[in-house]
């Protein structure tokens, strides 16, 4: 179980780290969308991607710092559930465009949005179901111990 938390919170550290620059360097951009208000939030989306970014730069430092432990994996659940629950309200009020979540990194890329937003959605998935499962064991191994 170690060796999987271990593996789980640096993956983890290196994705939040990646989403966290793109975002933090998204919000500095001169794309028009960046000044409209997030219909779930009411902030301007340039505000959403340096807040976010902010959060998650620090949350892959944690998982970095703390490999072995569970309170990484308990953040990192956290905040996926977080952006689940924005996602599902993005879709309960008939947002239809794809989640700017990497912001000028697409462009800068050459990765079109709808890819880009299929990506972070199985990211998303990864974080969460990762954090689920070892939580589930880490709990799991502590009961058996007792």
């Amino acid at each position: 179980m170690f060796s999987f938390l271990c593996l789980f919170n640096m993956s983890a550290s290196f994705i939040l780290l990646v989403t966290g620059l793109a975002k933090i360097w998204s919000s500095f951009g001169s794309k028009g969308i960046l000044a409209e208000l997030d219909p779930v939030t009411g902030i301007s989306f340039a505000w959403l991607l340096l807040l976010i970014g902010l959060i998650e730069l620090l949350l892959s430092g944690i998982c970095y710092y703390y490999r072995s432990r569970l309170l990484p994996c308990f953040l990192v659940g956290w905040l996926s559930l977080n952006f689940l629950l924005y996602r599902l309200a993005l879709v309960s009020i008939g947002w239809r465009r794809p989640c700017s979540c990497l912001g000028n990194l697409t462009d800068a890329i050459h990765l079109a949005p709808e890819l880009a937003d299929t990506l972070m959605q199985y990211i998303l998935a990864y974080l969460l179901i990762g954090s689920g499962i070892a939580l589930y064991f880490f709990i799991y191994l502590k009961s058996l111990k007792k």
